[in-house]
């Protein structure tokens, strides 16, 4: 059978290449040939002789310098069809004609998926936040109010149906829906090195809870008088709850020396035996670099050194702390550390599509503009968004994680979770909860 053909102009031919390989290939498992040639569409040639156009609007008309604020969409258009309701335009128009044999959409979804997976957007606009990240609030999903929605994933499945509707004998894989739970563990132990103390005064000062201070001082009571568990010992719990989730944990590991934001209890407790618990039970063990080694390359290879000498362990996952990662240098950093998947992408403020996917990809190269070998795994849910940033409490979080899965299984791909050891009793019963369910 002849394979699906896509011509594109000879104009930004890798770029477009990377997504069409991510749509097609990745995402719905189609097997295509790329042609270039001075093409003003993206046009897509099936077997059966039918065609169907995609408008080629962003890379027609910009040149190579193309990541600049002005090139950032703005009042976007939306497009309701059969498929997707109030689907966001970014590039292209919402023109759509179909025939007996071609079909044409005025929606560029190949720069479109190129906007949300590289991430281009957070390169050129310079402002950061405090912890120096990208500030959530100011990307085009969140001020468009569709970082909730796995854009990307709408874009395959908009250009699923056209296939559908012009050669139903082009061949398709489902891609099968996986759900991980991972857990960054901050804090080993919650009553350590006078940490008690350290907390009770936060809570009467900086948080002006009297209701913390009194949980807090109870439990530490309570450790001292009958020698109860440690309340950031949830380590059991943790195992338990992935079983309901389709992949193995992932528990990240911080090893950075004490600092202002990095608890540095690694080189203080012996983590052996949690080490074994978590590998015994088929969890993966990966590297959860400092905050202060963001844009360090010898601090992330001495961190990695360090864990899989101690544990005896190959680390291939990371994740940075307190998501401080800048797509422009992070990326090149992690690959050349020798680390495989990467889970940091999501904002700390808002649960969603940071990347508009929930599919695993290989992110951008713009310097050398190939995609890099280290896998993305977009971070969907964080349980500090939840209950720390938005306030929810526990009914409210079953809610919106069984959105969130509810999501996935309508427009596939894969749901990541954070859930930290240290989080209140009730977070962890929402997300056991939620993932029984």
């Amino acid at each position: 059978m002849k394979p699906l053909i896509v011509k594109i102009s000879d104009k930004f031919v890798p770029e477009k290449s990377y997504v069409i390989n991510f749509v097609l290939k990745e995402i719905l498992g189609i097997e295509y040939l790329i042609l270039t040639g001075e093409y003003n569409n993206y046009i897509f040639e099936f077997p059966n002789g039918k065609i169907l156009t995609l408008s080629d609007d962003f890379f027609a008309r910009v040149e190579i310098d193309y990541i600049k604020p002005e090139n950032i969409p703005v009042k976007l258009k939306m497009l309701n069809c059969a498929e997707i309701a109030e689907l966001p335009i970014m590039f292209g128009d919402e023109r759509i004609s179909i025939s007996e044999d071609h079909i044409h959409c005025g929606i560029d979804i190949i720069s479109s998926v190129f906007f949300m997976i590289t991430r281009w957007e957070e390169i050129a606009v310079p402002e950061k936040d405090e912890h120096g990240r990208f500030p959530g609030k100011i990307s085009l999903a969140v001020k468009e109010n569709f970082i909730g929605r796995p854009i990307v994933n709408e874009y395959a499945i908009l250009l699923r149906s056209f296939i559908i509707e012009l050669d139903p004998d082009v061949e398709m894989k489902d891609h099968e829906n996986k759900i991980t739970l991972t857990s960054d563990i901050d804090d080993y132990r919650k009553f350590s090195n006078f940490n008690i103390f350290k907390k009770l005064v936060g809570d009467i000062l900086k948080r002006h809870s009297l209701k913390m201070f009194y949980q807090n001082f109870r439990d530490f009571c309570m450790k001292i008088l009958i020698n109860s568990k440690d309340p950031y010992n949830t380590f059991e719990e943790l195992i338990q709850i992935s079983e309901f989730t389709t992949e193995k944990p992932v528990f990240f590991i911080p090893v950075a020396e004490k600092s202002i934001y990095d608890s540095g209890w690694f080189a203080d407790q012996d983590f052996s035996k949690t080490a074994e618990l978590i590998l015994e039970n088929g969890g993966e063990i990966g590297l959860h670099y400092g905050y202060d080694s963001m844009s360090s390359l010898d601090n992330i290879l001495s961190e990695k050194e360090l864990l899989e000498k101690k544990l005896n362990i190959k680390v291939d996952s990371v994740r940075a702390h307190f998501l401080r990662f800048d797509v422009e240098i992070s990326f090149d950093l992690l690959q050349k550390a020798g680390f495989k998947n990467e889970y940091s992408l999501g904002y700390s403020r808002y649960a969603g599509f940071r990347c508009g996917t929930s599919y695993p990809f290989r992110p951008w190269n713009f310097k050398e503009r190939k995609p890099y070998d280290i896998i993305e795994h977009p971070l969907i849910v964080m349980d500090a968004t939840l209950n720390s940033h938005i306030k929810m409490n526990k009914t409210e979080i079953i809610d919106e994680i069984k959105k969130y899965k509810h999501i996935i299984d309508a427009y596939g791909g894969d749901l990541i979770l954070l859930l930290h050891n240290s989080s209140p009793e009730f977070v962890f019963k929402a997300f056991k909860e939620a993932l029984k369910l």
